[in-house]
């Protein structure tokens, strides 16, 4: 894993974007006061955070480097790993480990492997989040409270509940129209229905369409280490 030395004033630059300091600071504070007014409720935000925690304790032993690599997200038992891993066997064991946490009902991998993106692309990312997240909460007509969002070189990832269907194509159509944004991929729940997975173009000249996504369903029994083909290569609040 490579080493990256950043100037302070580098740093400060990127907590001096509008909109970020705010978001960033108001995140652990919210879960706690407002989790009674998610869908899942206080019971699932809590049960959503000891399996996340549960996970990567069991990385912090196993494999201490997917901690640092990965991003993760978990939405009523089902967890998302984005992130950058040096090799198909990072890959394979941060999979697996997962599903060695109790209360998990699905893995959804989108980590990438072999790729290290830039401190200015992390920038970028990082902005693209700032910017949907200040979108949606400002919007009254959409439960802001009810989704994740996480950016991974330029690819905005969106897990969570949505009202309806309305509710959930808003929300895409403002993260399609954001600066820098190359893909939008959806593993949101309607309410009452089964989950959402879908794709959808940036461009807001091309016309979006949806297809089924891949997810990882839960084995039988525990997975043992293997060998892929091909490395996964990824698609494109907290």
């Amino acid at each position: 894993m490579k080493t990256m030395f950043v100037s302070a004033s580098t740093i400060m630059g990127l907590f001096m974007l509008p909109g970020c300091a705010p978001v960033a600071f108001m995140g652990g504070a919210t879960t706690v006061a407002t989790s009674a007014s998610e869908e899942r409720g206080v019971k699932g935000v809590f049960s959503d955070a000891q399996i996340k925690a549960h996970l990567q304790a069991k990385w912090m032993d196993k494999r201490p480097e997917l901690v640092m690599a990965t991003n993760v997200v978990v939405r009523q038992g089902r967890v998302l790993i984005t992130g950058e891993l040096e090799t198909t066997e990072q890959q394979i064991d941060a999979i697996r480990y997962a599903w060695q946490v109790p209360g998990v009902k699905e893995v959804v991998d989108e980590t990438t492997v072999g790729k290290t993106s830039s401190f200015q692309q992390y920038a970028r990312d990082s902005w693209i989040t700032t910017q949907l997240k200040t979108k949606i909460l400002n919007d009254n007509d959409i439960r802001s409270l009810n989704y994740n969002v996480h950016t991974e070189n330029g690819t905005v990832f969106l897990i969570g509940i949505a009202q309806n269907q309305q509710e959930l194509d808003k929300v895409t159509h403002y993260a399609r129209h954001i600066g820098g944004v190359r893909k939008v991929t959806s593993y949101v729940t309607l309410k009452s229905q089964a989950p959402v997975r879908s794709q959808v173009n940036a461009h807001p000249q091309d016309q979006a369409t949806l297809e089924e996504f891949p997810v990882i369903e839960a084995p039988d029994e525990t997975l043992k280490p293997q060998t892929l083909d091909e490395p996964n290569t990824g698609s494109s609040f907290q």
